[in-house]
């Protein structure tokens, strides 16, 4: 078997892009030399070509993140933790929630579980906050989180003094 037939068609295809290259040089007017080197660098682009992998498969390397501390990822993340799948807040911040508001109403002399308590909380907080606290766990959306936390928030801080964080 001859050496012509046994040559593979990407070797046909790579000869047939060489002696192209080689003779837009010489067509130009080149050396011999510049000719060689054309062609010598012609095979160079494309045995890297062959070598590395090109595609989907080939992306670049993920560093890894740096924790900065109090930075927009955190409350990025944050706020998507907070949220279920149906839109709805999750139950550990939810609890959260009820335990900051015992620990601000407890400034007030008031306790989130004491059922004489209700009315001054309702009449404190606005009725609606006051039912989002009250409520069995389940079922809390963003909207009545937003209306817990500008309740809380309302509370006239000169009157009502928050605990400084330990």
């Amino acid at each position: 078997m001859s050496l012509l037939r046994r040559l593979s068609r990407r070797a046909w295809e790579v000869i047939a892009v060489v002696a192209v290259v080689a003779f837009v040089a010489w067509v130009l007017r080149g050396s011999l030399l510049d000719v060689l080197l054309s062609a010598l660098v012609t095979v160079g682009f494309i045995a890297v070509g062959h070598a590395v992998p090109f595609g989907e498969a080939t992306e670049w390397p993920r560093l890894p993140a740096t924790e900065r501390s109090g930075r927009r990822a955190e409350v990025y993340q944050l706020s998507w933790s907070m949220t279920t799948r149906g839109n709805l807040v999750d139950d550990a911040a939810v609890r959260r929630l009820r335990a900051v508001a015992a620990d601000r109403l407890d400034l007030l002399g008031l306790d989130l579980d004491e059922v004489d308590d209700d009315a001054r909380i309702a009449a404190t907080l606005g009725a609606r906050a006051h039912a989002v606290l009250t409520r069995a766990e389940g079922g809390t959306s963003l909207a009545e989180v937003s209306v817990v936390l500008t309740a809380l928030e309302r509370l006239d801080p000169t009157t009502h003094p928050t605990r400084s964080p330990a």
